[in-house]
């Protein structure tokens, strides 16, 4: 337990320091001492600008590009051996800085928190990855999950309900509402500045076969054969490596001008991007969240997503605020996509609806989840040593890839 009068002292290790954990960790810091060790400047894989202000927590970076594997585990080991934290939150046990910050919390003893953005679709159907995965879980005194999907998957690996919280998947929901309602105040649309013209249907993506764009494209072409009055296009923001295949395909659809691809878009100007569209749509294979669905219903968006994404059970439901599907059937996300559009003003209602439901898992939510997260971590630890299993299961897969296989 905390001695009285001393404040909780918490370490995250992330990957990178990006404005959704400036956002999310600035709501935490007046509750308690925040550290963040983030490994790297900037992500191979995403093009994020620092453009949410840090507010109340300090931060490191460790390096500006990805290191050698093994400076990567002793700058982590360091850094947290030098903040010598009362609570460490590991981001999960795929890569390699995160098995190093469970090294060091198993050898330093101290509490233990599992940040766990799987789901059931993620699960690997071996039944030796599963029992190494519940080992790992088990290594951990809490868990810190977005919410329902994810608390499933912990609880099917071991994990007691009661020590699992959520709010972990939040955005800043404040900061994108008021930029999108500004952008509508546009004279010439909340569009214009982006080139587009409106009504659109929308979706923010990189351009990966998780996404699910081949079937979209060809959605929405049964939904413009289906709606033939319809003047609604669809734009296609992003970018990644299948971004030449989804101009192929469109092209050969015959669709250039009504399917829209302005590649990837500043995060700061995402807010305009949403309000000038109509409802948001996402169709993913596999997607543990999908922190553009709380962007999207911060803007006043209905939503139109993807029955695998692992926020549909919190912040869909359905007909209210918009539609879940089976996302390898293209009548089903054209039929959603009708739906939303059969009606503009109950697509208002529902953009109002979005509101209202993603008002509960903000920031807000993630500062006290990850505080009752920690609490439950050191009340759990006490008298609780750490499993020999779990340090000699740790110690192995440190020498291991940075994603094991398996394991995301």
């Amino acid at each position: 337990m905390m001695p009285t009068g001393k404040t909780l002292s918490l370490a995250f290790v992330y990957e990178h320091e990006t404005p959704l954990v400036r956002a999310r960790t600035s709501a935490l810091a007046g509750k308690a001492d925040t550290h963040v060790i983030a490994l790297v400047a900037k992500s191979a894989h995403y093009k994020w600008t620092n453009s949410a202000e840090q507010t109340g927590y300090t931060s490191q970076t460790l390096f500006d590009t990805a290191p050698g594997e093994h400076a990567e585990e002793r700058a982590v080991i360091k850094a947290l051996e030098a903040r010598d934290p009362d609570v460490v939150f590991v981001t999960g046990y795929s890569r390699r800085f995160a098995r190093a910050a469970l090294h060091y919390a198993l050898a330093a003893n101290k509490p233990r928190v599992l940040i766990s953005v799987s789901t059931r679709h993620e699960a690997s159907g071996s039944k030796v990855v599963e029992t190494v995965k519940k080992t790992l879980v088990g290594a951990h005194h809490a868990a810190f999950v977005g919410g329902t999907a994810q608390a499933e998957q912990l609880i099917a690996l071991g994990m007691p309900e009661e020590r699992i919280f959520y709010g972990y998947d939040a955005v800043d929901n404040d900061l994108i509402a008021a930029r999108a309602d500004e952008a509508r105040q546009l004279p010439n649309g909340p569009g214009a500045e982006l080139g587009l013209d409106t009504p659109y249907f929308v979706t923010i993506a990189r351009l990966v076969w998780q996404k699910n764009l081949d079937r979209l494209v060809e959605a929405f072409a049964l939904y413009r054969k289906n709606n033939p009055s319809s003047t609604h296009k669809l734009v296609i923001a992003g970018y990644g490596p299948l971004e030449d295949a989804v101009h192929a395909q469109i092209a050969a659809r015959g669709l250039e001008n009504e399917i829209l691809m302005p590649g990837a878009v500043p995060y700061e100007k995402i807010p305009a991007l949403l309000a000038g569209a109509d409802a948001f749509v996402l169709p993913s294979v596999s997607e543990p969240w999908g922190l553009v669905v709380n962007e999207a219903m911060a803007a006043g968006l209905p939503v139109a997503i993807s029955n695998i994404c692992g926020c549909a059970p919190d912040l869909v439901e359905e007909g209210r605020n918009g539609y879940t599907y089976d996302p390898e059937s293209i009548e089903a996300i054209a039929g959603a996509m009708s739906n939303l559009t059969a009606d503009p003003e109950r697509l208002k209602a529902m953009g109002t609806a979005s509101r209202e439901i993603i008002a509960r898992w903000g920031p807000a939510r993630f500062a006290s989840g990850a505080l009752a997260a920690a609490q439950c971590a050191m009340a759990t630890k006490v008298g609780a040593a750490p499993s020999l299993t779990a340090r000699a299961l740790v110690t192995a897969m440190r020498v291991q890839k940075d994603r094991v296989r398996g394991f995301g």
